[in-house]
């Protein structure tokens, strides 16, 4: 599976990478946080990234995939500890200033006791950052794209992920002691990000989801999917969109 899973943790890395490193830069640097818990890091890819901006910063990134550390690794950046481990409530005693969870929270079985650990690995006046993926149509008419999500929200709801999970974590960190909240959503799109890593992300999550669910995700819908990722991204008269949320 790591060898699709790489692939499209790059893909997303071009497309969501310069927002994301953006809002963290500026949140690291405003508030001088100098010690960070990534979780969920992956190939750890993004975080490598982000550490060439904050070199002062002490980072430690997890991950469940011991071949994604292991990838992780390979890297020899001494400002980066990685850590094939889970996070939830045994996880260390040390206290971070910054916790970032990006595209993790979405898949936890239980985000509240997610959240709620968070707060207690924080140190006094700490910071919680945490990207997702938000899962909607944008309204846009197409057939094909509006199949792509509607195809997306039931692989969701199947693997009990939250495909709507930016919606309700403002309140969520409220209830579990967060202040000083903020979110935003961000619109991500070939005429923002480039139709090339735009349309790329489309057909690797594609080749992706046909993989962890064949019988919603046919090779029928993945070539029609593609054919339209070729003919789509030399058009002008639609966009298909997607979103983030930062909060």
């Amino acid at each position: 599976m790591n060898k699709i899973i790489i692939p499209i943790l790059k893909a997303q890395n071009s497309v969501y990478g310069p927002q994301d490193l953006s809002f963290l830069t500026t949140l690291i640097k405003k508030y001088h946080i100098r010690n960070i818990l990534d979780i969920g890091t992956g190939d750890g890819g993004f975080i490598l990234e982000l550490a060439k901006q904050i070199p002062e910063t002490k980072i430690t990134a997890i991950d469940g995939s011991e071949e994604l550390i292991g990838h992780a690794k390979k890297s020899k950046n001494k400002s980066v500890l990685f850590d094939c481990r889970f996070f939830d409530k045994t996880f260390l005693t040390k206290e971070f200033d910054l916790i970032i969870a990006r595209f993790a929270l979405e898949h936890s079985k239980n985000v509240d006791d997610f959240i709620n650990t968070c707060f207690q690995k924080l140190c006094s006046g700490g910071h919680f950052a945490v990207i997702e993926y938000y899962v909607d149509d944008g309204n846009i008419s197409d057939p094909v794209w509006k199949e792509f999500r509607k195809r997306e929200i039931s692989l969701y709801k199947k693997n009990k992920a939250h495909p709507h999970l930016g919606m309700t974590l403002p309140l969520s960190l409220r209830q579990h002691g967060f202040k000083n909240i903020s979110s935003s959503f961000l619109q991500i799109s070939s005429s923002t990000v480039g139709a090339e890593p735009f349309y790329n992300l489309i057909k690797i999550s594609g080749q992706l989801y046909s993989q962890i669910d064949p019988l919603n995700w046919p090779k029928s819908f993945i070539n029609k999917l593609n054919k339209w990722c070729v003919s789509t991204s030399k058009r002008y008269d639609t966009e298909p969109m997607l979103f983030l949320t930062h909060t």
